[in-house]
């Protein structure tokens, strides 16, 4: 297994995503910890997946904490030529890279896959 070596530079969202108006099949925010959220009282979860939704997105991929940037770069590839080069749906492809990570040498932690989470 590789060593793990956390990024510390994570982007943080803008209270104004939920007012876009998008037609977005997808939003994928690979940046660090882009699914994370509070819960605020009488709102529920309160986050840039569920502010991509509101603005009109159909499915928003985040990842949960902050994982090396080859890591990700290798994750997206692979999805993105699962969707574009073989036609699958968005969240086959995410079941199948993260299978494909667990299955391999390099990838077989949960801290490199189970941190991409797609929402729908």
């Amino acid at each position: 297994m590789r060593e793990v070596k956390p990024s510390r530079t994570c982007w943080r969202p803008l209270p104004e995503t939920a007012v876009l108006s998008l037609d977005a099949d997808m939003v994928c925010l690979s940046a660090c910890e882009t699914g994370l959220g509070e819960v605020k009282r009488g709102d529920g979860m309160v986050g840039l997946s569920r502010a991509f939704m509101v603005a009109g997105a159909d499915r928003v991929g985040v990842s949960l904490w902050c994982i090396d940037d080859e890591t990700t770069a290798e994750f997206m590839t692979l999805m993105y030529q699962k969707v574009m080069q073989e036609g699958k749906f968005y969240s086959r492809a995410y079941r199948e890279v993260k299978a494909e990570f667990r299955r391999s040498e390099d990838f077989d932690h949960p801290y490199y896959w189970a941190a991409f989470v797609l929402y729908e």
